[in-house]
């Protein structure tokens, strides 16, 4: 049996047969923490505590440049953990804790850049910290769902149902379409916000809004799903709880 000292193994001369047969990043805790996907999610934290140095010195392209990136690398992760072999639990949480720094910084810089305008009525300020918000709270709400189904069924990509949902998880075409579109369209957001370069970042986040509402949908739809279907994994425990009773 594997115990804890197989984390050592890094700083010793021999491996154990039972280490032999373990994939190369089970080895050693170094190689598990630093397989080529969970270098690539450090990347967008790295990223990302950059743009936010940027967005509280104003300058305006921090930002944008680290929702692309975000998007970009977050697009390619799993792609690669996978052609590479190296899927890991903890490369699932790494994931996970960064979409949700991602999603956090995104929100809180646009919703700070739009009270900070001079431009904007109040109402519209107000109206995007508060649909940032709602948003922020509600990926967070998704992100806590999809980690607790991971223990039900192999991904959380099985909950959905509408064609446009399966587009989006089975077609590369939908995978890019739909997610880096609204990558963009977060930075066009904070671009137009921030007040450089409005109008064009006005027109482009116009552009990918229809494509910004179908991604929301999706995820809308998978948190639904995922309730109904940990609602029956709750009723389903709560009758053999019963059962074994009597």
């Amino acid at each position: 049996d594997l115990k804890y000292p197989l984390s050592s193994g890094a700083v010793r001369m021999s491996v154990s047969m039972d280490e032999l047969k373990l994939k190369p990043h089970l080895r050693t805790m170094w190689s598990y923490l630093t397989t080529v996907p969970n270098v690539m999610d450090y990347f967008r934290v790295i990223f990302y505590f950059g743009a936010l140095y940027g967005h509280m010195q104003d300058v305006w392209w921090a930002m944008p440049f680290a929702i692309i990136m975000n998007g970009l690398i977050d697009d390619l992760d799993g792609k690669v953990a996978r052609a590479l072999d190296q899927c890991s639990k903890f490369g699932y949480i790494i994931d996970c804790a960064s979409d949700n720094l991602a999603v956090v910084t995104n929100t809180g810089c646009i919703a700070h850049a739009a009270l900070r305008s001079t431009v904007l009525a109040p109402w519209a300020q107000w109206s995007i910290v508060g649909v940032m918000h709602s948003y922020c709270f509600f990926f967070m709400f998704w992100s806590a769902l999809a980690s607790v189904c991971m223990g039900l069924l192999p991904s959380y990509k099985d909950f959905h149902k509408t064609p446009w949902a399966k587009w989006y998880y089975n077609t590369v075409a939908g995978d890019a379409i739909l997610y880096l579109g609204m990558q963009l369209w977060w930075a066009a957001l904070y671009v137009f916000v921030q007040g450089t370069y409005a109008d064009t970042a006005f027109w482009v986040c116009s552009v990918l809004t229809p494509l910004t509402i179908v991604k929301v949908s999706i995820e809308a739809e998978n948190v639904v799903l995922m309730t109904l279907g940990l609602r029956d994994a709750d009723a389903q425990a709560s009758l053999a709880t019963d059962s074994k009773k009597h």
